[in-house]
């Protein structure tokens, strides 16, 4: 998320940029609530000055966390979560709300995975892959209009 502020000493404090950076935070909480993730893992905030402009960027990954005693494993009964129960949908094929291609598990079979999975974090090591992980970074750039003023942030 990110969030593009005038920046003017004058009339800037510090409850000010908090309050900017609590806007940001919320809009993350309800980016993850609505993907039905009751958490964010990989958290970071960015603020980047240019003249009188300050972006202000967060960045993160939704999580569903899975309680270890919410799965049992097929070995006794003993509750142990499955290694692959990290990369499991927290909705099934047919109610997601992003357009994603969701496989079944292969491990276990019985949850749908994304075809490809983007993270700010790396994977989990006992995490069963198939491939390798790839760095990927994308930036757009635009020119920026030699303007002023408020209304032109």
């Amino acid at each position: 998320a990110r969030s593009v502020k005038l920046f003017t000493s004058s009339r800037d404090t510090q409850g000010l940029r908090d309050t900017w950076w609590n806007e940001l935070r919320e809009e993350i909480r309800a980016h993850a609530r609505s993907l039905s993730c009751a958490a964010v893992v990989g958290y970071s905030e960015t603020a980047n000055y240019q003249d009188e402009l300050v972006v202000l960027s967060a960045t993160g990954t939704a999580a569903y966390l899975k309680l270890p005693d919410e799965t049992v494993s097929q070995t006794g009964g003993h509750k142990l979560p499955l290694p692959c129960a990290v990369g499991h949908t927290p909705y099934l094929r047919h109610e997601s709300p992003l357009p994603l291609r969701l496989e079944l598990c292969g491990l276990c079979g019985r949850k749908y995975v994304p075809e490809l999975l983007l993270a700010t974090v790396d994977v989990p090591p006992k995490l069963p892959c198939l491939g390798e992980a790839h760095l990927i970074q994308a930036r757009v750039g635009r020119l920026k209009k030699k303007l002023t003023g408020e209304s032109h942030a």
